[in-house]
Protein backbone atom coordinates (compact mmCIF):
# COMPACT_ATOMS: atom_id res chain seq x y z
CA UNK A 1 0.00 0.00 0.00
CA UNK A 2 1.24 3.53 -0.62
CA UNK A 3 2.34 5.45 2.41
CA UNK A 4 0.36 8.43 3.71
CA UNK A 5 3.03 10.80 2.43
CA UNK A 6 2.35 9.56 -1.12
CA UNK A 7 -1.33 10.46 -1.11
CA UNK A 8 -2.26 13.21 -3.60
CA UNK A 9 -3.05 16.57 -2.07
CA UNK A 10 -5.40 19.24 -3.32
CA UNK A 11 -3.63 22.14 -5.01
CA UNK A 12 -4.25 25.28 -3.01
CA UNK A 13 -2.71 27.81 -5.37
CA UNK A 14 0.25 28.55 -3.10
CA UNK A 15 3.69 28.23 -4.63
CA UNK A 16 6.22 28.99 -1.92
CA UNK A 17 9.81 27.97 -1.47
CA UNK A 18 11.10 26.94 1.97
CA UNK A 19 14.38 28.69 1.23
CA UNK A 20 12.49 31.91 0.62
CA UNK A 21 9.73 31.84 3.21
CA UNK A 22 11.49 30.20 6.12
CA UNK A 23 11.63 32.16 9.37
CA UNK A 24 13.80 29.60 11.13
CA UNK A 25 17.24 30.88 10.19
CA UNK A 26 16.69 34.51 11.17
CA UNK A 27 18.09 35.58 7.79
CA UNK A 28 16.40 36.51 4.54
CA UNK A 29 17.70 37.82 1.24
CA UNK A 30 18.14 41.62 1.19
CA UNK A 31 16.75 41.79 -2.37
CA UNK A 32 13.03 42.11 -1.56
CA UNK A 33 13.37 44.60 1.34
CA UNK A 34 16.07 46.54 -0.53
CA UNK A 35 13.94 47.03 -3.65
CA UNK A 36 10.83 47.85 -1.64
CA UNK A 37 12.61 50.37 0.59
CA UNK A 38 14.29 52.04 -2.40
CA UNK A 39 11.01 52.64 -4.23
CA UNK A 40 9.27 53.72 -1.03
CA UNK A 41 11.98 56.30 -0.34
CA UNK A 42 11.97 57.52 -3.93
CA UNK A 43 8.18 57.83 -3.83
CA UNK A 44 8.46 59.98 -0.69
CA UNK A 45 11.14 62.14 -2.32
CA UNK A 46 9.13 62.71 -5.51
CA UNK A 47 5.94 63.55 -3.60
CA UNK A 48 7.84 66.09 -1.50
CA UNK A 49 9.52 67.60 -4.55
CA UNK A 50 6.26 67.83 -6.50
CA UNK A 51 4.47 69.71 -3.73
CA UNK A 52 7.34 72.03 -2.77
CA UNK A 53 8.14 72.94 -6.40
CA UNK A 54 4.50 73.69 -7.18
CA UNK A 55 4.03 77.00 -9.04
CA UNK A 56 3.33 79.77 -6.54
CA UNK A 57 5.71 78.40 -3.92
CA UNK A 58 9.15 80.02 -3.86
CA UNK A 59 11.07 77.90 -1.38
CA UNK A 60 14.89 77.92 -1.58
CA UNK A 61 16.44 74.93 -3.30
CA UNK A 62 18.32 73.96 -0.16
CA UNK A 63 15.11 73.74 1.85
CA UNK A 64 13.48 71.56 -0.80
CA UNK A 65 16.54 69.30 -0.94
CA UNK A 66 16.66 68.83 2.83
CA UNK A 67 12.93 68.08 2.90
CA UNK A 68 13.39 65.44 0.18
CA UNK A 69 16.25 63.77 2.08
CA UNK A 70 14.27 63.84 5.31
CA UNK A 71 11.31 62.16 3.59
CA UNK A 72 13.62 59.53 2.10
CA UNK A 73 15.27 58.87 5.47
CA UNK A 74 11.94 58.32 7.23
CA UNK A 75 10.78 55.98 4.46
CA UNK A 76 14.01 53.95 4.48
CA UNK A 77 14.13 53.46 8.25
CA UNK A 78 10.43 52.59 8.37
CA UNK A 79 10.54 50.09 5.52
CA UNK A 80 13.87 48.43 6.34
CA UNK A 81 12.98 47.46 9.92
CA UNK A 82 11.05 44.24 9.14
CA UNK A 83 13.89 42.88 6.95
CA UNK A 84 15.57 41.27 9.98
CA UNK A 85 18.67 42.15 11.95
CA UNK A 86 20.94 39.80 10.00
CA UNK A 87 20.29 41.36 6.58
CA UNK A 88 19.04 44.88 7.27
CA UNK A 89 22.42 46.57 6.64
CA UNK A 90 22.85 44.86 3.27
CA UNK A 91 19.25 45.71 2.42
CA UNK A 92 19.92 49.35 3.33
CA UNK A 93 22.99 49.51 1.10
CA UNK A 94 21.05 47.99 -1.82
CA UNK A 95 18.12 50.33 -1.17
CA UNK A 96 20.39 53.38 -1.15
CA UNK A 97 22.11 52.47 -4.42
CA UNK A 98 18.80 51.72 -6.12
CA UNK A 99 17.29 54.91 -4.70
CA UNK A 100 20.04 56.96 -6.32
CA UNK A 101 19.49 55.26 -9.67
CA UNK A 102 15.69 55.44 -9.73
CA UNK A 103 15.53 59.02 -8.41
CA UNK A 104 17.43 60.19 -11.49
CA UNK A 105 14.04 60.42 -13.21
CA UNK A 106 13.75 63.72 -11.34
CA UNK A 107 17.29 64.52 -10.17
CA UNK A 108 18.61 64.26 -13.72
CA UNK A 109 17.03 67.61 -14.55
CA UNK A 110 18.81 69.27 -11.62
CA UNK A 111 22.18 67.76 -12.52
CA UNK A 112 21.75 68.62 -16.20
CA UNK A 113 21.19 72.26 -15.31
CA UNK A 114 24.27 72.35 -13.07
CA UNK A 115 26.46 70.72 -15.72
CA UNK A 116 25.58 73.46 -18.21
CA UNK A 117 26.93 76.15 -15.86
CA UNK A 118 30.41 74.68 -15.62
CA UNK A 119 33.35 74.99 -17.99
CA UNK A 120 33.87 71.20 -18.08
CA UNK A 121 32.15 69.20 -20.84
CA UNK A 122 28.46 68.86 -20.04
CA UNK A 123 28.29 65.07 -20.59
CA UNK A 124 31.32 64.30 -18.44
CA UNK A 125 30.10 66.61 -15.71
CA UNK A 126 26.66 65.05 -15.82
CA UNK A 127 28.04 61.51 -15.51
CA UNK A 128 30.25 62.58 -12.59
CA UNK A 129 27.30 64.19 -10.79
CA UNK A 130 25.04 61.18 -11.29
CA UNK A 131 27.78 58.82 -10.09
CA UNK A 132 28.40 61.00 -7.05
CA UNK A 133 24.68 61.07 -6.29
CA UNK A 134 24.41 57.27 -6.41
CA UNK A 135 27.46 56.96 -4.15
CA UNK A 136 25.91 59.42 -1.69
CA UNK A 137 22.55 57.62 -1.61
CA UNK A 138 24.32 54.28 -1.17
CA UNK A 139 25.99 55.60 1.98
CA UNK A 140 22.68 57.19 2.95
CA UNK A 141 21.00 53.79 2.69
CA UNK A 142 23.83 52.14 4.61
CA UNK A 143 23.35 54.56 7.51
CA UNK A 144 19.57 53.96 7.39
CA UNK A 145 20.24 50.21 7.59
CA UNK A 146 22.50 50.68 10.60
CA UNK A 147 19.84 52.79 12.32
CA UNK A 148 17.14 50.23 11.50
CA UNK A 149 19.28 47.42 12.89
CA UNK A 150 18.76 48.74 16.40
CA UNK A 151 15.05 47.97 16.27
CA UNK A 152 15.02 45.17 13.67
CA UNK A 153 13.54 41.81 14.63
CA UNK A 154 15.55 38.59 14.77
CA UNK A 155 12.77 36.92 12.76
CA UNK A 156 12.63 38.64 9.36
CA UNK A 157 9.58 38.82 7.15
CA UNK A 158 9.35 36.21 4.42
CA UNK A 159 10.37 37.47 0.99
CA UNK A 160 6.84 36.90 -0.33
CA UNK A 161 5.47 39.20 2.40
CA UNK A 162 7.35 42.14 0.86
CA UNK A 163 5.29 41.92 -2.32
CA UNK A 164 2.15 43.56 -0.80
CA UNK A 165 4.35 46.39 0.48
CA UNK A 166 5.81 46.93 -2.98
CA UNK A 167 2.28 46.86 -4.35
CA UNK A 168 1.24 49.53 -1.87
CA UNK A 169 4.15 51.74 -2.94
CA UNK A 170 3.25 51.27 -6.61
CA UNK A 171 -0.33 52.23 -5.71
CA UNK A 172 0.84 55.46 -4.08
CA UNK A 173 2.97 56.22 -7.14
CA UNK A 174 -0.05 55.64 -9.41
CA UNK A 175 -2.21 57.85 -7.22
CA UNK A 176 0.40 60.61 -7.53
CA UNK A 177 0.20 60.31 -11.33
CA UNK A 178 -3.60 60.44 -11.21
CA UNK A 179 -3.46 63.60 -9.10
CA UNK A 180 -0.85 65.20 -11.37
CA UNK A 181 -2.90 64.25 -14.41
CA UNK A 182 -5.97 65.80 -12.82
CA UNK A 183 -4.02 69.02 -12.31
CA UNK A 184 -2.99 68.97 -15.98
CA UNK A 185 -6.61 68.58 -17.08
CA UNK A 186 -7.98 71.18 -14.67
CA UNK A 187 -5.29 73.71 -15.65
CA UNK A 188 -5.82 72.93 -19.36
CA UNK A 189 -2.09 72.26 -19.66
CA UNK A 190 -2.29 69.05 -21.69
CA UNK A 191 -0.40 70.60 -24.61
CA UNK A 192 1.94 72.83 -22.59
CA UNK A 193 4.74 70.53 -23.79
CA UNK A 194 3.92 69.98 -27.48
CA UNK A 195 6.37 67.13 -28.25
CA UNK A 196 6.96 63.58 -27.06
CA UNK A 197 8.97 61.66 -25.89
CA UNK A 198 11.27 64.67 -25.64
CA UNK A 199 10.50 67.97 -23.96
CA UNK A 200 10.97 70.94 -26.31
CA UNK A 201 13.54 68.84 -28.16
CA UNK A 202 15.51 67.94 -25.00
CA UNK A 203 15.74 64.57 -23.29
CA UNK A 204 12.70 64.26 -21.04
CA UNK A 205 14.82 63.43 -17.97
CA UNK A 206 17.35 66.20 -18.60
CA UNK A 207 15.05 69.16 -19.21
CA UNK A 208 16.35 72.05 -17.01
CA UNK A 209 14.51 72.49 -13.74
CA UNK A 210 14.40 76.30 -14.03
CA UNK A 211 12.29 76.05 -17.19
CA UNK A 212 9.58 73.96 -15.54
CA UNK A 213 7.12 76.74 -14.74
CA UNK A 214 3.35 77.08 -14.99
CA UNK A 215 1.66 74.66 -17.36
CA UNK A 216 5.02 73.25 -18.44
CA UNK A 217 5.66 72.17 -14.85
CA UNK A 218 2.23 70.53 -14.59
CA UNK A 219 2.64 68.53 -17.79
CA UNK A 220 6.34 67.69 -17.45
CA UNK A 221 6.05 66.63 -13.80
CA UNK A 222 3.16 64.38 -14.82
CA UNK A 223 5.44 62.69 -17.33
CA UNK A 224 8.23 62.17 -14.80
CA UNK A 225 5.83 60.73 -12.24
CA UNK A 226 4.44 58.47 -14.94
CA UNK A 227 7.95 57.16 -15.62
CA UNK A 228 8.38 56.42 -11.91
CA UNK A 229 5.05 54.58 -11.87
CA UNK A 230 6.27 52.44 -14.74
CA UNK A 231 9.47 51.61 -12.86
CA UNK A 232 7.45 50.79 -9.73
CA UNK A 233 5.32 48.39 -11.76
CA UNK A 234 8.48 46.72 -13.07
CA UNK A 235 9.72 46.33 -9.48
CA UNK A 236 6.40 44.75 -8.49
CA UNK A 237 6.63 42.41 -11.49
CA UNK A 238 10.18 41.41 -10.53
CA UNK A 239 9.21 40.57 -6.95
CA UNK A 240 6.08 38.76 -8.15
CA UNK A 241 8.12 36.57 -10.49
CA UNK A 242 10.69 35.83 -7.78
CA UNK A 243 8.46 35.47 -4.74
CA UNK A 244 4.79 35.42 -5.86
CA UNK A 245 2.74 32.66 -4.23
CA UNK A 246 0.65 31.73 -7.29
CA UNK A 247 1.16 31.38 -11.01
CA UNK A 248 -1.92 33.54 -11.64
CA UNK A 249 -0.36 36.45 -9.75
CA UNK A 250 2.78 36.22 -11.86
CA UNK A 251 0.81 36.21 -15.11
CA UNK A 252 -1.36 39.14 -14.05
CA UNK A 253 1.74 41.08 -13.01
CA UNK A 254 2.99 40.76 -16.59
CA UNK A 255 -0.40 42.06 -17.75
CA UNK A 256 0.00 45.04 -15.41
CA UNK A 257 3.41 45.80 -16.93
CA UNK A 258 1.95 45.66 -20.44
CA UNK A 259 -0.91 47.90 -19.33
CA UNK A 260 1.33 50.58 -17.84
CA UNK A 261 3.57 50.47 -20.91
CA UNK A 262 0.61 51.01 -23.23
CA UNK A 263 -0.63 53.73 -20.89
CA UNK A 264 2.62 55.64 -21.31
CA UNK A 265 2.52 55.19 -25.07
CA UNK A 266 -1.10 56.38 -25.19
CA UNK A 267 -0.11 59.50 -23.28
CA UNK A 268 2.52 60.22 -25.90
CA UNK A 269 0.08 59.64 -28.75
CA UNK A 270 -2.36 62.02 -27.08
CA UNK A 271 0.30 64.74 -27.38
CA UNK A 272 1.32 63.81 -30.90
CA UNK A 273 -2.30 63.87 -32.13
CA UNK A 274 -3.43 66.72 -29.83
CA UNK A 275 -6.59 64.69 -29.24
CA UNK A 276 -9.04 65.23 -26.40
CA UNK A 277 -10.59 61.84 -27.11
CA UNK A 278 -7.23 60.14 -26.50
CA UNK A 279 -6.78 62.27 -23.39
CA UNK A 280 -10.15 61.04 -22.10
CA UNK A 281 -9.32 57.38 -22.81
CA UNK A 282 -5.89 57.90 -21.23
CA UNK A 283 -7.55 59.12 -18.03
CA UNK A 284 -10.06 56.25 -17.90
CA UNK A 285 -7.30 53.69 -18.46
CA UNK A 286 -5.26 55.19 -15.61
CA UNK A 287 -8.12 54.69 -13.14
CA UNK A 288 -8.63 51.11 -14.34
CA UNK A 289 -4.92 50.42 -13.93
CA UNK A 290 -5.01 51.81 -10.38
CA UNK A 291 -7.84 49.43 -9.46
CA UNK A 292 -6.12 46.51 -11.21
CA UNK A 293 -2.93 47.16 -9.24
CA UNK A 294 -4.94 47.27 -6.01
CA UNK A 295 -6.39 43.85 -6.83
CA UNK A 296 -2.92 42.44 -7.54
CA UNK A 297 -1.70 43.80 -4.20
CA UNK A 298 -4.56 42.02 -2.45
CA UNK A 299 -3.78 38.80 -4.34
CA UNK A 300 -0.17 38.94 -3.15
CA UNK A 301 -1.13 38.78 0.55
CA UNK A 302 -1.35 35.78 2.84
CA UNK A 303 -5.01 36.64 3.42
CA UNK A 304 -5.72 35.86 -0.23
CA UNK A 305 -3.91 32.51 -0.12
CA UNK A 306 -5.59 31.49 3.13
CA UNK A 307 -9.07 32.90 2.42
CA UNK A 308 -11.88 30.91 4.08
CA UNK A 309 -14.96 29.92 2.13
CA UNK A 310 -17.96 32.10 2.90
CA UNK A 311 -21.12 33.38 1.25
CA UNK A 312 -20.90 36.89 -0.18
CA UNK A 313 -23.06 39.18 -2.29
CA UNK A 314 -21.05 38.65 -5.46
CA UNK A 315 -23.68 39.87 -7.91
CA UNK A 316 -24.35 43.10 -6.04
CA UNK A 317 -20.64 43.87 -5.68
CA UNK A 318 -19.93 43.24 -9.36
CA UNK A 319 -22.97 45.31 -10.29
CA UNK A 320 -21.64 48.19 -8.21
CA UNK A 321 -18.30 47.96 -10.03
CA UNK A 322 -19.95 48.02 -13.47
CA UNK A 323 -22.20 50.96 -12.57
CA UNK A 324 -19.25 52.91 -11.16
CA UNK A 325 -17.21 52.29 -14.32
CA UNK A 326 -20.04 53.79 -16.39
CA UNK A 327 -20.05 56.78 -14.05
CA UNK A 328 -16.29 57.18 -14.49
CA UNK A 329 -16.74 57.26 -18.27
CA UNK A 330 -19.40 59.96 -17.88
CA UNK A 331 -17.04 61.86 -15.59
CA UNK A 332 -14.20 61.65 -18.11
CA UNK A 333 -16.47 63.08 -20.80
CA UNK A 334 -17.47 65.93 -18.48
CA UNK A 335 -13.82 66.63 -17.56
CA UNK A 336 -12.39 66.64 -21.05
CA UNK A 337 -15.34 68.25 -22.82
CA UNK A 338 -16.48 70.86 -20.26
CA UNK A 339 -18.30 72.89 -22.92
CA UNK A 340 -20.83 70.08 -23.20
CA UNK A 341 -23.45 70.86 -20.56
CA UNK A 342 -25.19 67.61 -21.46
CA UNK A 343 -22.10 65.60 -20.47
CA UNK A 344 -21.76 67.39 -17.14
CA UNK A 345 -25.43 66.96 -16.22
CA UNK A 346 -25.43 63.29 -17.29
CA UNK A 347 -22.48 62.67 -15.00
CA UNK A 348 -24.22 64.50 -12.16
CA UNK A 349 -27.53 62.71 -12.65
CA UNK A 350 -26.12 59.21 -12.98
CA UNK A 351 -24.10 59.73 -9.80
CA UNK A 352 -27.29 59.17 -7.83
CA UNK A 353 -27.66 55.72 -9.38
CA UNK A 354 -24.00 54.85 -8.81
CA UNK A 355 -24.08 56.09 -5.21
CA UNK A 356 -27.21 54.08 -4.47
CA UNK A 357 -25.85 50.80 -5.82
CA UNK A 358 -22.43 51.21 -4.17
CA UNK A 359 -24.01 52.12 -0.85
CA UNK A 360 -26.25 49.05 -1.01
CA UNK A 361 -23.32 46.75 -1.83
CA UNK A 362 -21.10 48.33 0.80
CA UNK A 363 -23.75 48.31 3.52
CA UNK A 364 -24.56 44.65 2.96
CA UNK A 365 -20.88 43.65 3.01
CA UNK A 366 -20.19 45.77 6.09
CA UNK A 367 -22.24 43.33 8.18
CA UNK A 368 -20.34 40.28 6.93
CA UNK A 369 -18.50 38.01 9.36
CA UNK A 370 -15.29 38.24 7.32
CA UNK A 371 -13.33 41.21 8.76
CA UNK A 372 -11.72 42.31 5.49
CA UNK A 373 -14.98 42.21 3.55
CA UNK A 374 -16.67 44.18 6.32
CA UNK A 375 -13.92 46.83 6.25
CA UNK A 376 -14.13 47.11 2.46
CA UNK A 377 -17.89 47.54 2.67
CA UNK A 378 -17.65 50.30 5.25
CA UNK A 379 -14.89 52.01 3.26
CA UNK A 380 -17.07 52.02 0.14
CA UNK A 381 -19.98 53.56 2.02
CA UNK A 382 -17.87 56.29 3.61
CA UNK A 383 -15.94 57.06 0.43
CA UNK A 384 -19.04 57.32 -1.75
CA UNK A 385 -20.51 59.80 0.75
CA UNK A 386 -17.37 61.94 0.57
CA UNK A 387 -17.37 61.68 -3.22
CA UNK A 388 -20.97 62.91 -3.44
CA UNK A 389 -20.10 65.97 -1.34
CA UNK A 390 -17.11 66.68 -3.59
CA UNK A 391 -19.33 66.19 -6.63
CA UNK A 392 -21.72 68.86 -5.40
CA UNK A 393 -18.77 71.19 -4.81
CA UNK A 394 -17.32 70.41 -8.26
CA UNK A 395 -20.67 71.10 -9.92
CA UNK A 396 -20.94 74.44 -8.14
CA UNK A 397 -17.38 75.36 -9.16
CA UNK A 398 -18.18 74.39 -12.76
CA UNK A 399 -21.03 76.87 -13.02
CA UNK A 400 -19.07 79.57 -11.16
CA UNK A 401 -16.00 79.36 -13.41
CA UNK A 402 -17.56 78.25 -16.68
CA UNK A 403 -16.87 81.55 -18.44
CA UNK A 404 -13.43 82.17 -16.88
CA UNK A 405 -10.49 82.19 -19.30
CA UNK A 406 -8.04 80.85 -16.70
CA UNK A 407 -9.29 78.28 -14.16
CA UNK A 408 -8.83 79.62 -10.59
CA UNK A 409 -6.83 77.71 -8.01
CA UNK A 410 -9.89 76.48 -6.11
CA UNK A 411 -11.29 74.99 -9.33
CA UNK A 412 -8.10 73.02 -9.78
CA UNK A 413 -8.15 71.83 -6.15
CA UNK A 414 -11.82 70.75 -6.04
CA UNK A 415 -12.00 69.00 -9.41
CA UNK A 416 -8.69 67.20 -8.98
CA UNK A 417 -9.64 65.98 -5.49
CA UNK A 418 -12.97 64.78 -6.87
CA UNK A 419 -11.14 62.79 -9.55
CA UNK A 420 -8.63 61.25 -7.11
CA UNK A 421 -11.37 60.19 -4.66
CA UNK A 422 -13.25 58.73 -7.60
CA UNK A 423 -10.23 56.59 -8.44
CA UNK A 424 -9.98 55.47 -4.81
CA UNK A 425 -13.67 54.58 -4.76
CA UNK A 426 -13.32 52.57 -7.96
CA UNK A 427 -10.38 50.61 -6.52
CA UNK A 428 -12.27 49.94 -3.27
CA UNK A 429 -15.28 48.72 -5.22
CA UNK A 430 -13.03 46.49 -7.33
CA UNK A 431 -11.50 45.04 -4.17
CA UNK A 432 -14.99 44.49 -2.73
CA UNK A 433 -16.07 42.60 -5.86
CA UNK A 434 -12.89 40.52 -6.19
CA UNK A 435 -12.75 39.63 -2.49
CA UNK A 436 -16.42 38.61 -2.58
CA UNK A 437 -15.67 36.28 -5.48
CA UNK A 438 -12.61 34.91 -3.68
CA UNK A 439 -14.57 34.11 -0.54
CA UNK A 440 -17.39 32.44 -2.44
CA UNK A 441 -14.96 30.23 -4.41
CA UNK A 442 -12.20 29.64 -1.85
Amino acid sequence: MPSASRRPTRYTGRMTSPSIDSHLTGYSSPVAPGITAAFGACCAMLATAYVLHFPGLSLPGGVVGLAMLAAAAVALVTLLGPSGRASVVKAGLLAGALLGLVSLVAMGAYFAELSQKDELPALGQLIAMCSGWITFTSLFGLVAGLVSRRTASDAPRAASDWLPRMGGIALVATLMVLAAGGVVTAAEAGMAVPDWPGTFGANMFLYPLSKMTGGVYFEHAHRLLGAFTGLSTIAFLLLAVLYGRTRLLKVLSVVAFVHVSLQGYAGGMRVEADSQVLAMLHGISAIVFFAFLAVLTLMSTRSWSEAPKAKASVGLAIGALVVLFIQIVFGAVARHFPDSLHGVMTHAGFSLVAAGVITAAGAKSSRHENPLLARLGKSCVHTVGLQMLLGVAALGVFFMTRSAETPPAYDLAVTTTHQVIGALLFSLTALLAVWSVRLSRA
